[in-house]
């Protein structure tokens, strides 16, 4: 997050110094529009691991009138926001991504943004939000439950935190989300074909990794209009202490859960560290993959009442 605020910093003081501060009216009051950092994926989730990249979103609040930038001097360097907001989200990129002598900061993912890859690299908040609420898929309302706001000021964190909260406690179908849900997993195990039996790929195979987020998600997003609560968090952890709270998991459930999925990710770290894939022999993890399995089948085709 201190990387992130800082390549956004030093990317905003060099535009500045060309065009000068982007500013907009609104209801006849003049403000300094600002740029919000949404993190999700692992970051948003408070589980980032070693050599990860970071899935962000970029928002901005700039609407009303005069929304141009105050230029360098009388008329000089002006140009609309967006345009300024554009390049700031490119400038930051590319301080985030450029090898240096040391290494690169971070790879960056921006494909979880409106639109995916042919929408534009940063929105308004007003735009974000009517997106998520009218035109938003199922994966990307999952991607949601992790996603965690960084940088500018509390009172757009605090608006985002209101879109979060409202999107997630939409009323819907549980079977719809069901369904969803299970498409999308099994795309992703088409897509991700085994190569041997004798192996698991702890992210990725069933019941690994993306077995309990999944559920997790499912849960939020089916249960979220009737317990608030369970959508405040973004991590995994926290999020299934709230399920059992509201004992849509047993205590015990969500415990045992909590603790594959800590040894899981700790294993992850491991590899990563001695740069080995996230594969290990079919025997390691058979007991806890047996468990996270049986979770799935009864969560995601029957359901907590």
């Amino acid at each position: 997050e201190t990387c992130l605020r800082s390549a956004l910093e030093y990317a905003y003081r060099e535009l500045v110094e060309k065009y000068g501060k982007p500013k907009s009216v609104l209801d006849n009051q003049a403000y300094t529009p600002e740029v919000l950092i949404i993190e999700y994926g692992k970051l948003g989730g408070l589980e980032l691991g070693y050599g990860s990249d970071l899935d962000i979103v970029f928002l901005h609040n700039s609407e009303g009138s005069f929304c141009e930038t105050s230029g360098i001097e009388k008329g000089v360097g002006k140009i609309h926001n967006e345009v300024f907001f554009t390049r700031l989200v490119q400038r930051t990129i590319h301080i985030l991504t450029t090898v240096m002598a040391g290494g690169r900061v971070f790879e960056i993912d921006l494909r979880l943004r409106p639109h995916g890859e042919s929408g534009p690299v940063i929105s308004s908040i007003s735009a974000y939000e009517n997106y998520l609420m009218n035109d938003a898929w199922m994966w990307e309302l999952q991607a949601l439950v992790r996603a965690r706001a960084v940088t500018a000021s509390k009172k757009m964190h605090e608006k985002f935190e209101s879109i979060r909260r409202k999107v997630l406690s939409q009323a819907r179908n549980k079977n719809d989300v069901q369904a969803a849900i299970i498409e999308m997993r099994n795309k992703m195990l088409s897509a991700n074909e085994k190569k041997s039996s004798d192996e698991f790929n702890i992210k990725k195979d069933e019941g690994g990794v993306i077995d309990i987020e999944f559920i997790v998600q499912f849960l939020v997003l089916s249960y979220s209009e009737r317990y608030p609560q369970i959508c405040e968090h973004t991590d995994n952890i926290r999020i299934l202490d709230a399920c059992a709270e509201v004992s849509l998991l047993g205590q015990k459930n969500a415990e045992e859960l909590k603790q594959i999925y800590l040894k899981y990710r700790k294993h992850l770290h491991q590899l990563s560290l001695k740069l080995l894939p996230d594969i290990v022999d079919s025997k390691v993890f058979s007991k806890e993959r047996s468990v996270v399995q049986n979770y799935w089948a009864s969560l995601l085709h029957s359901g907590p009442t």
